[in-house]
């Protein structure tokens, strides 16, 4: 009977850790996603201005802007 309470003793029900682990990595990806998405988002592309003229009586260009 002594054997029976020592095995109830040692064999105790186990309960599930929470996973933070899956929950940081997918929180990191989802950073790193949008960083790269915002960023390429505003880039300008630099030309020369021979190419822009070229574009401008091809008509490729809709609408100019100046900073």
């Amino acid at each position: 009977m002594a054997d029976k309470e020592r095995e109830k003793k040692i064999l105790t029900p186990k309960v599930p850790k929470p996973n933070y682990q899956m929950w940081i990595i997918l929180a990191l990806v989802a950073v790193i996603l949008g960083i790269s998405y915002f960023n390429r988002s505003g880039e300008l592309v630099e030309i020369q201005t021979n190419r822009f003229e070229d574009m401008v009586q091809a008509r490729d260009i809709k609408a100019t802007g100046f900073n």
